[in-house]
C-alpha cells in the first residue's frame, strides 16, 4: 500500500505558473548548501523529469563560465542534480516547464 502525501506528512500547496520563478529563486536565496528538494518538469525534448537537486554546490567545479547568465535569460536555473548517472552534475533547469516543487515536507502543484 502506497502511502498519500497527508499521510507522509507533507502538505500540498497549488501554485500559479507566474509564481514559479519568485519560488525558486527565493529557495535558491534561502536554502543551504546540505538542503535538498525536488522537481518535475518537462525536459527539452518533450519528457518528463524527476530530478532530486541542491544549491551552492562547489565539489564539481571545473573553473569555467556559464554561457548564460540569469539576468539575460531568468526563466533558466543551474542546479546540482544529486542522482545523474554515472557521475552526478549541474544542471540548467527551464523554469517555465517545472510543474512541481517539493522542499522541506511541502509539495507546491503549478496550476495554469
Amino acid at each position: 500500500m502506497e502511502l498519500t502525501y497527508k499521510q507522509k506528512g507533507i502538505e500540498m500547496e497549488m501554485m500559479k505558473r507566474s509564481q514559479v520563478e519568485l519560488i525558486c529563486r527565493t529557495m535558491q536565496a534561502n536554502m543551504k548548501a546540505n538542503e535538498f528538494f525536488g522537481m518535475k518538469f518537462v525536459k527539452k525534448d518533450g519528457s518528463d523529469r524527476t530530478m532530486n537537486c541542491r544549491f551552492h554546490v562547489k565539489k564539481h567545479l571545473k573553473g569555467g563560465t556559464r554561457s548564460w547568465s540569469e539576468e539575460d535569460y531568468p526563466h533558466l536555473m543551474c542546479v546540482f542534480d544529486v542522482n545523474a548517472k554515472p557521475v552526478p552534475g549541474y544542471r540548467t533547469v527551464n523554469l517555465n516547464t517545472v510543474y512541481e516543487i517539493c522542499v522541506k515536507h511541502r509539495r507546491f502543484e503549478v496550476v495554469d
